[in-house]
């Protein structure tokens, strides 16, 4: 994201330096428009040739609030706090919960996933309730399930209904989500 912020700032500062002469010589150029349209040109190509801004770290355990934006992240965290949120924007991430300590499973998960795609791994026989919502895109729970409007709940099969529960909140607009059950990860 480093390498975005000096491109658009150095483009801004050269801009404001070519205002400043041409005004010198009774040129006046729209500054604000020319730079607000450079930016949209700037950020279309970058999404239409699949451009990410800065590669996306291996493997971060991130805070209790992770973004990923205009780039690939992998996020792999040994522990569930009581409220973990993720967003992806732009971006490509896969949340790998496979890593998680055996036993049941507490504490909730947002994810929110604008123009983007989020894949979320669970260990399987974890109990999961799943609650997406979807708006122009598209969401999978373990099922198979699939919601492209509107919402929908998965809850684990076959787990006593007073078991702990880990809780996934999933919200898509134009993106795509996916819950995927797989095997523990072994080792660290």
């Amino acid at each position: 994201m480093k390498m975005s912020v000096n491109v658009i700032f150095g483009t801004l500062i050269v801009l404001l330096g070519l205002s400043l002469l041409l005004q010198a010589f009774h040129i006046h150029v729209p500054l604000f428009r020319m730079a607000v349209a450079l930016l949209f040109l700037y950020v279309g190509a970058r999404i239409l040739l699949g451009v990410r801004a800065a590669p996306g770290p291996a493997g971060f355990t991130g805070g209790s609030d992770t973004s990923v934006v205009f780039s690939d992240s992998v996020i792999a965290p040994s522990a569930v706090p009581r409220d973990l949120k993720y967003t992806v924007l732009f971006g490509r991430a896969l949340i790998d919960l496979t890593r998680l300590q055996p036993g049941p499973q507490t504490g909730s998960i947002d994810v929110a996933v604008i123009f983007g795609e989020a894949n979320v791994r669970v260990p399987r026989g974890t109990r999961v309730a799943i609650r997406s919502s979807t708006a122009f895109g598209l969401s999978q729970t373990p099922d198979g399930h699939s919601t492209v409007f509107g919402t929908s709940d998965y809850q684990s099969p076959g787990a006593p209904p007073g078991q702990p529960a880990l809780v996934i909140r999933v919200n898509v607009v134009f993106g795509a989500a996916s819950v995927i059950e797989r095997e523990a990860a072994t080792g660290g």
